[in-house]
């Protein structure tokens, strides 16, 4: 099980699909506090302006990771999961 702690909880990414290398940036912490990966305030992703296109995207220096959308509008991104694991309490292995 992979427990990074993000947005006051521990969560776990059993139920995530192991398969994907999306999950690599979550596997490299798996364990460890990734609060800094995301704002406070609002319980997302810290963002940032991309400097090539001038779009607000989610900072993400590791790499993308599961529920991030591309930096590019895509067709093939499947964004069906309706709730980022990160904000789904099945998820959640305990609250900080």
């Amino acid at each position: 099980m992979i427990r990074p702690s993000a947005a006051s909880g521990i969560y776990g990414t059993l139920s995530l699909e192991l398969r994907s290398p999306l999950l690599r940036p979550l596997l490299a912490f798996g364990g460890k506090d990734i609060s800094s990966w995301f704002d406070d305030e609002i319980g997302e992703l810290k963002q940032h302006v991309d400097p090539i296109t001038n779009c607000v995207i989610p900072f993400t220096p590791h790499g993308r990771f599961i529920h991030v959308p591309p930096k590019q509008p895509r067709t093939d991104w499947c964004n069906d999961f309706n709730i980022p694991w990160w904000k789904d309490d099945r998820c959640a292995v305990k609250k900080l």
